[in-house]
């Protein structure tokens, strides 16, 4: 059960209580980690995968002709509307089949929270659906880009609140280092046990 503003997993058996167990998979990360180059290659590779929500709302509103800082004026709304969109491309989503999600519902609770936001609506979406495995991938030398308004600074308290989320929700949070492209997918396909089945079909 959830009290206050922490998820209750119930320390003397280490269980969380999800709606749905799901094959979906979350690539996350701070800003300049990498995830939608992953995300990106697994789509190439046949995989079905879902966008990062926070581009895909900040790319509606460049095209109806808004600046990034009027996009993220209120954060908490921009933070809510995230979670929206996030909850909406999962419901069209068969849970058995295999997805890899650029973020997943955790990680808007984990910027909501760094914003002080509300965070009742984050914590029951967060519980409504279990994801199959977490991977979070180590930052890479930061860089902006026309989505971006963190710093390098904010991008590793980033990284650290969606680390410390994800476990709170008793998730085992796998870590991918620093590497070329080819052997972060490759780390992340063996540890999904699938690398072997794609080089045999090839």
């Amino acid at each position: 059960m959830i009290i206050g503003n922490k998820i209750d997993m119930d320390t003397n058996k280490g269980i969380v209580n999800f709606g749905i167990s799901t094959n979906w998979n979350v690539i996350t990360g701070g800003p300049s980690s990498g995830k939608t180059t992953i995300v990106n290659q697994l789509k190439k590779l046949g995989f079905s995968s879902t966008p990062e929500a926070a581009r895909v709302l900040i790319d509606i509103g460049i095209n109806n002709g808004l600046t990034i800082q009027e996009i993220r004026r209120d954060e908490e709304q921009f933070n809510q509307s995230i979670l929206c969109i996030q909850m909406a491309m999962e419901n069209i989503l068969v849970p058995d089949h295999v997805c890899f999600h650029d973020r997943g519902t955790p990680d808007s609770l984990a910027y909501i929270r760094l914003s002080g936001g509300d965070e009742s609506i984050a914590r029951k979406f967060a519980m409504k659906r279990k994801y199959n495995k977490i991977f979070l991938l180590e930052l890479l030398p930061f860089e902006k880009d026309y989505a971006r308004t963190e710093d390098s600074d904010k991008a590793k308290q980033i990284e650290q609140m969606i680390y410390e989320t994800y476990e709170e929700l008793n998730y085992e949070v796998i870590l991918v280092p620093v590497s070329t492209i080819e052997e972060r997918m490759d780390f992340i396909l063996d540890s999904l046990g699938i690398n072997n089945l794609i080089n045999e079909s090839n």
